[in-house]
């Protein structure tokens, strides 16, 4: 049995690549819990970080529902605005793949070359579960 790794292998250059080639705006791995793992390039440190948080919280509700209504796992979200997509998809343990593409995009392009990436890579996008005692407890152990 395999486990996933603790530390995510750097695939900044799959994430360039998918960017590059939807002509998308930028993409962020990012944790169920709203860490960021990883970013395009074409994306800042805190606006990637910043944008991690809302697309795992989007994730995070379209999970809740697929539970509620029994709906099977999440397959993907999108978010339609006025000049851009925001696609949401899982990617790997405890992750999710996010894309912003420009309002112009193929979705089903978006959607398609986004899963073959997971396919690919996403046992490295993988993040494991942070221990939430310690947070619980003020950073303190026990």
């Amino acid at each position: 049995m395999s486990e996933t790794p603790t530390t995510p292998m750097n695939v900044d250059w799959a994430l360039d690549d998918l960017v590059d080639g939807l002509n998308a705006l930028c993409a962020v791995a990012v944790s169920t819990d709203g860490m960021l793992i990883q970013r395009s390039r074409r994306i800042s440190k805190d606006s990637a970080d910043s944008l991690a948080a809302r697309a795992s919280s989007l994730a995070s509700i379209a999970r809740g529902i697929s539970r509620q209504f029994g709906s099977g796992p999440m397959q993907q979200t999108i978010v339609e605005m006025k000049d851009a997509y925001l696609v949401i998809t899982a990617a790997g343990p405890n992750a999710c793949l996010a894309v912003l593409a420009d309002v112009n995009a193929d979705l089903g392009q978006v959607g398609y070359e986004m899963n073959r990436l997971v396919k690919r890579v996403g046992v490295h996008l993988g993040s494991q579960p942070r221990d939430t005692t310690a947070a619980l407890n003020g950073g303190l152990e026990g």
